[in-house]
């Protein structure tokens, strides 16, 4: 696992302006896996979820791997949806950001997604719109279950603010960060990492929820992104309405998706300010979003960020 800087270090690294830097208090980082049933159905594969979180009962060491079924921190936890990319869904994949975001107070919720993950999916056609659309139903099927907190380790599940929601999404689950917010009110925060938005699939209700969207949006673009051009998520960053917080990010070293260490250091960081912002209402952050801050290689376009 990608080990991480502390954000200090970080800062100095790339040459951040220390006006956008803001010490973060670490945690350590503890992991749950359980199984909830999907729409109730008996014949369907339930889904397989996989939750980090932070804990004070192991130290802050983000060079080390999640502790499993630690005890939560006492204090109540905003919650990250994570919605993979098609074909994915292996809970290593988005675990180094996962780690990031839940030393620093968030935990981060995952599930293979049916239909659209590995060994269960298809690239286009029928089946590819099938599968992401199928993906809110799956997650208010989630949300519902964490609230009553019928499947899963209680101790943890009381923990988890599901008033301050936010949702992740990579390539194919960038589409639902703009689904998912018009469908669930609690959602405060959105985030698409690749969105395949120039997808020729892409229904027409993605551009909708794009053009009817109130949530706070950042869209991440890779500069050396090979599987979809730039024109598709920079259409989806213009749709959004005028009055809607919106940033876009283009780290011109990042591929399709972020992998190397500096793709990750700086995505974490971003994606980090975004929640504090929304999720915490924390305004000491904003300063992160400042083009004038963005370190080499970045360029930032933002508006009505407050």
């Amino acid at each position: 696992m990608c080990s991480w800087l502390l954000l200090a270090a970080f800062c100095t690294v790339i040459g951040t302006r220390p006006a956008s830097c803001v010490a973060d208090d670490l945690r350590g980082v503890g992991i749950a896996n359980f199984a909830i049933a999907r729409h109730g159905e008996a014949d369907s594969p339930p889904l397989d979820v996989t939750i980090w979180y932070p804990t004070r009962a192991v130290a802050a060491d983000q060079s080390t791997e999640p502790v499993d079924t630690a005890p939560a921190v006492e204090s109540s936890i905003p919650l990250v949806l994570y919605s993979h990319g098609g074909c994915g869904g292996n809970p290593k994949a988005i675990q180094p950001l996962a780690v990031y975001l839940a030393s620093r107070g968030f935990a981060v919720l995952q599930f293979p997604h049916p239909g659209s993950s590995q060994g269960d999916c298809a690239a286009d056609g029928e089946r590819w719109v099938r599968g992401l659309l199928s993906r809110p139903a799956d997650f208010e099927t989630v949300l519902a279950s964490l609230g009553r907190r019928d499947q899963g380790p209680a101790a943890l599940l009381q923990r988890l603010d599901l008033s301050r929601l936010a949702i992740l999404g990579h390539s194919q689950g960038g589409h639902v960060a703009f689904l998912l917010p018009t469908e669930d009110s609690r959602i405060r925060a959105a985030i698409a990492i690749s969105p395949s938005l120039g997808h020729p699939d892409t229904p027409d209700v993605v551009w909708k929820s794009v053009a009817a969207s109130r949530c706070p949006t950042m869209i991440v673009y890779g500069g050396r992104d090979a599987s979809w051009p730039e024109d598709g998520p920079k259409r989806g960053f213009n749709q959004l309405p005028t009055t809607t917080p919106r940033a876009f990010l283009r780290i011109a070293d990042m591929a399709h998706t972020p992998s190397t260490r500096a793709d990750l250091e700086i995505v974490g960081r971003y994606v980090h300010a975004w929640l504090e912002i929304y999720l915490n209402r924390n305004a000491s952050y904003r300063g992160v979003f400042s083009p004038r801050n963005a370190p080499p290689g970045v360029t930032l376009q933002v508006a009505a960020v407050e």
